[in-house]
């Protein structure tokens, strides 16, 4: 009888990897089948719920069956999370039909026991739990994004099985525990599939079909809900995110296999394709199993979410001159009047501002101008007229200091507002941000305009809200340096007063210490003494505005360069109305603000693990310290 390591020969020889040879048996892993179908999370996939008895007992489906041999076809391409382009179709479906090449390739495996054994080949067609059957193996396991993982050899598996009359020795069965990070398998605390996942599909180990860009643009019929089409300018057909992330997958070998697609064809003319255009390309290949009415579906909404990412050309009237608002509306905005809605949500303009240009027809909803009396609709795009004009110069040079796992620490200069505001559109952190880094990654806090320092972001808006949280929670631990007008009488101090918005102030908003405002802490702690002035480093225990110029300046030491807050408001009245000018700069020493965001401590949500990011004191802040040493 062949052995273990004869059908390993053969299975390579073939082009295949041999992931375990199992004994047929009661599947354990039904009872999580049937939770999994009582919960509707496969979604419209009726043919799941049919023929439940063979998929609880999979010896069945071969009268006399004893032994499974598990082989995987590896497909692995190159792709990486960020590769470049436009909309992609999933790796394994670049590839001619696989259930014909396994089922040839797993038969011609079969042949090799010469009548000493009955067998049949399966291909992804039987109804059989066959991940659940592979991580019966001391070969691998299944992870979090629920797929087969092999320890060494990844998740790039195109799965088949032999079922066999004859017992072959079974490997032992594998005893991973996937809580566990370990030598055999495991996804321990690494969250990294679910995290990553555009559409949310992914938790404790279950995938709901209903919230995956895989099944919406493969197994669905009809229309795709509207949350997921922004998603189809990632993936045309399926989705190997979940993949792509998994750090199981970091180092494997790419596969040569002969693609049909070696790029996605063209979406116009999938958008348009005819029968004949739909047999001729698709024909023989795994994108068939959507239709050619899917995939038309999925390429019309593809072209349509690229084509907000291009700039509009510019004519009479001018289109570069609107701007989208850039957030979608919501099911609780449907029915609203869209000047009701422009007055709540964009408070950069009045209700009655947002009334004159609609009146003026400067609000467009989709390509056409509405009056202040439309009711918006779902799907709704609002742009509205914003003149390009020149902004005022800022520093644009940012750094990515750090990166681990979809987060970076940048180092963001003076004088560059985070946030889109009053004359500032494109110059601003997230543009260049956006334009130097990539259009994926957004800020997870702020800083002032003028405070230099470190700045999270994160690729994806689910690391962006744990970071948020965390921040929230008081677990993400800063320290700042700040150059301080006066010195203070201890070495280490802690200001805890609530802070909020003072009516007591000269002009529009101003944050100080009130009563009723919001809990407040600051840890100050003395760094250098020079004359009249303090380098102090800054431990903010919440994340008030303006916490740490409040409160500094609350304590007699407002900070160098800070306008707002230096105890004689006149300054910062003459400094709006004039500028830098000379009674300015006597007063506050210095055109920036001399606080910097020096370094953060904080969990990284994926890996669990603490990371401590540090910056010195910037050369332009230690210029202005040098400067007051000397006065």
């Amino acid at each position: 009888m062949i052995g273990r390591e004869d059908i390993r020969i053969l299975l390579e020889s073939e082009g295949l990897s041999l992931l375990g040879v199992v004994r047929l048996a009661s599947e354990p892993r039904f009872v999580f089948f049937e939770k999994w179908l009582a919960e509707k999370k496969h979604g419209e996939m009726a043919y799941l719920e049919a023929y439940k008895e063979q998929r609880r007992h999979p010896q069945n489906l071969l009268p006399g069956a004893n032994t499974a041999i598990i082989f995987g076809l590896p497909y692995y391409l190159g792709d990486t999370l960020r590769s470049p382009g436009g909309p992609r179709i999933a790796q394994y479906a670049r590839l001619r039909d696989y259930h014909k090449v396994m089922r040839k390739k797993g038969e011609s495996v079969l042949r090799a026991f010469d009548g000493a054994s009955s067998g049949k080949v399966f291909v992804d067609t039987a109804p059989l739990l066959e991940k659940a059957l592979a991580a019966r193996s001391a070969e691998g396991f299944i992870g979090r994004n629920t797929l087969f993982i092999h320890p060494k050899k990844g998740s790039y598996f195109l799965l088949g099985e032999i079922f066999l009359t004859a017992e072959l020795e079974p490997d032992n069965v594998a005893d991973i525990d996937p809580l566990r990070r370990s030598p055999e398998g495991g996804c321990g605390s690494c969250r990294r599939c679910e995290v990553h996942c555009p559409t949310g599909a992914l938790s404790d180990y279950s995938l709901d079909a209903t919230k995956c860009l895989a099944y919406y643009t493969i197994e669905h019929r009809g229309p795709i809900p509207g949350e997921y089409k922004k998603h189809l300018g990632k993936y045309v057909f399926g989705c190997d995110i979940c993949q792509l992330v998994c750090p199981y997958n970091r180092h494997l070998e790419i596969q040569k296999h002969e693609l049909r697609f070696p790029e996605t064809p063209p979406l116009s003319e999938m958008a348009t394709m005819s029968q004949e255009y739909y047999e001729k390309t698709f024909g023989g290949t795994p994108m068939t199993r959507a239709k050619r009415a899917g995939l038309q579906r999925n390429a019309q909404i593809a072209l349509s979410v690229e084509a907000k990412r291009i700039e509009l050309p510019p004519t009479p009237g001018g289109p570069a001159n609107y701007r989208s608002l850039g957030k979608p509306i919501t099911q609780a905005d449907v029915g609203l009047r869209i000047d009701v809605y422009l007055a709540r949500d964009f408070l950069f303009h009045s209700r009655s501002a947002w009334q004159s240009l609609l009146r003026e027809k400067k609000v467009h909803v989709g390509e056409r101008s509405v009056k202040s009396s439309y009711l918006l609709r779902g799907n709704d795009e609002v742009s509205y007229f914003c003149p390009q004009v020149q902004e005022p110069a800022v520093n644009k040079d940012l750094r990515v200091l750090w990166e681990k796992d979809g987060i970076i620490a940048v180092l963001k200069p003076s004088n560059l507002p985070m946030h889109e505001g009053g004359a500032y559109r494109l110059n601003t952190f997230c543009q260049v941000l956006k334009d130097t880094v990539g259009p994926e990654w957004a800020p997870t806090h702020r800083l002032d305009r003028e405070t230099s320092g470190l700045v999270l972001c994160a690729d994806t808006q689910a690391l962006r809200n744990e970071l948020s949280e965390s921040f929230r929670q008081r677990t993400m631990e800063k320290m700042y340096y700040a150059i301080a007008c006066g010195l203070p009488e201890r070495e280490v101090f802690e200001v805890d007063q609530p802070l909020g918005e003072t009516k007591r102030t000269s002009f529009r908003l101003k944050h100080w210490v009130i009563p009723d405002g919001a809990p407040a802490q600051t840890l100050f702690r003395v760094k250098e003494r020079s004359g009249k002035f303090t380098l102090l480093e800054v431990f903010p225990k919440t994340g008030r505005t303006h916490q740490i110029r409040v409160h500094a300046s609350w304590s007699g030491l407002p900070l160098v360069g800070d306008k707002k807050y230096y105890p004689d408001e006149s300054i910062y009245l003459e400094y709006l109305d004039h500028g830098f000018t000379d009674r300015v700069k006597g007063a506050c020493i210095a055109d920036r603000l001399c606080l910097h965001a020096a370094s953060v401590r904080f969990i990284h949500p994926l890996d669990g693990k603490s990371y401590e990011v540090s910056t010195e004191v910037p050369a332009d802040m230690k210029k202005i310290w040098d400067q007051c040493q000397s006065q």
